[in-house]
């Protein structure tokens, strides 16, 4: 088991990047990382640049995005299975699926999932979250000062010189305030400056297309077959779309 990102330190130049290259490093730990904010603020785009500075390649970063709870569990099974450690792995428009999960908690996905992120700490070092707020976190999840140290706000902010459209992302780290268990606030300490200018942006859309279509299907049915068996629903048509069928 092990390994290092791939990238040199010198390499690694957005401060949400440094925070958790020191993490994964010097802590030897593993963290939850919220990138939140309003639609079309630029989480998604930020999450990428992000995993780029640790894998340099974009088809990486591609491989390493998923967009579902099975995905997400897939993907941390198959490391597992594989004794492999990665650096970054990102889950985009996370939120609406762990706001279900939270309301189904004892769904079996739910224990599944939980179960991934508790695997997850030993087999990646950050997983980047996209959602519009991160109230949406399991609780395990969003009370563990130990894991979720980090999250960054998304906040549009006008354009580059050349028209690109450019975001701010305002890193905030997590301060106790009485004891570990106790109360805690969250301090800006960095911004990241986002440029939102992803390469491989338009096969990212296409990608995600494809995971809006699986939601959008579980919103339909989840009126007529409730929360539960829409899931289960939802998961064959998955396992349908992975096989090649669409629907």
């Amino acid at each position: 088991m092990g390994g290092t990102p791939a990238l040199e330190e010198s390499k690694v130049k957005g401060n949400l990047a440094r925070l958790l290259w020191k993490e994964m490093k010097e802590q030897d730990s593993s963290s939850v990382v919220v990138a939140f904010g309003r639609t079309g603020a630029g989480k998604s785009q930020y999450a990428m640049k992000v995993s780029h500075q640790f894998y340099g390649d974009w088809r990486e970063v591609l491989r390493r995005l998923v967009f579902t709870p099975f995905d997400f569990q897939r993907a941390i099974e198959e490391l597992d299975a594989r004794d492999e450690w990665i650096p970054v792995l990102v889950w985009d428009d996370a939120g609406p699926w762990l706001e279900l999960l939270k309301r189904n908690s004892w769904h079996p996905l739910a224990i599944g999932v939980r179960g991934a992120f508790e695997t997850a700490r030993v087999r990646v070092g950050a997983i980047l979250l996209t959602m519009t707020t991160d109230r949406s976190l399991p609780r395990s999840i969003a009370y563990d000062g130990y894991l979720y140290k980090f999250r960054a706000k998304l906040v549009k902010w006008g354009s580059q010189g050349d028209g690109k459209p450019k975001s701010v992302a305002r890193i905030q780290v997590r301060r106790e305030r009485e004891s570990e268990w106790g109360k805690f606030y969250w301090e800006e300490a960095y911004r990241d400056w986002v440029t939102l200018n992803v390469p491989v942006y338009g096969e990212y859309l296409e990608l995600r297309k494809r995971f809006l279509r699986l939601y959008n299907k579980l919103i339909r049915e989840a009126p007529r077959l409730g929360p539960r068996q829409a899931l289960e629903f939802i998961a064959r048509e998955w396992e349908r779309m992975r096989s090649g069928g669409e629907g």
